[in-house]
């Protein structure tokens, strides 16, 4: 709307400026006739310049009007629709360097940001033979191995299946029903009980 104000004023004075400076001693515009009719401009067919200031006239005057007409039927913009930036989430994460417990010595550990979940793997500090899981996630879970297979280590996570290992056994621990598997995906019959937080 700004955009066609400004168009049509320059354009008005454009063609002021250009009417001031009329050699020709014809009007350019036929006066209004008694019976109350618009008076209209002298147009010339073809759009071709002239070197004379009344054809200059009507050609500035057409192409006035075109792009005025250009405008009006041009479709209105459209407001831009903006979204907040979306907050960056870091990829999970598998690390030999993990924060030591009480009661717990670490491996290694895992953390998942989209998830807000992290889980600590390694043996229990008075039994190292006993291996044990931690699972934070709104709170810290602890999960002793089935048996007594020694300090266990994360070697891989495809959540909700955490793959865990030691020199000679290999274990799976399911993060959603927080069950021991066997490398098979079978649950172990002995299910683990979550220990409550030294």
């Amino acid at each position: 709307m700004h955009y066609q104000r400004t168009i049509i004023f320059s354009l008005s004075l454009l063609l002021v400026l250009v009417a001031c400076g009329r050699t020709s001693t014809q009007p350019a515009v036929q006066p209004a006739s008694q019976s109350g009719q618009i008076a209209v401009v002298h147009t010339a067919t073809a759009l071709v310049p002239s070197p004379t200031l009344a054809k200059k006239f009507v050609f500035d005057t057409q192409v006035a009007i075109s792009i005025a007409t250009e405008l009006s039927l041009s479709p209105t913009p459209r407001p831009i629709v903006t979204f907040p930036p979306t907050p960056t989430l870091y990829p999970d994460v598998l690390s030999n360097s993990c924060e030591p417990f009480r009661g717990f010595i670490p491996r290694s550990c895992w953390f998942s940001e989209r998830r807000n979940l992290g889980v600590h793997s390694g043996s229990k500090t008075v039994d190292q033979q006993q291996g044990r899981i931690l699972v934070f996630n709104d709170g810290r879970a602890i999960y002793d191995t089935p048996s007594r297979i020694g300090s266990i280590k994360i070697y891989a996570v495809e959540y909700p299946i955490v793959d865990v290992y030691t020199n000679t056994t290999h274990i799976l621990f399911n993060l959603e029903t927080r069950q021991w598997l066997d490398p098979n995906g079978t649950p172990i019959p002995v299910t683990a009980t979550p220990t409550a937080t030294p």
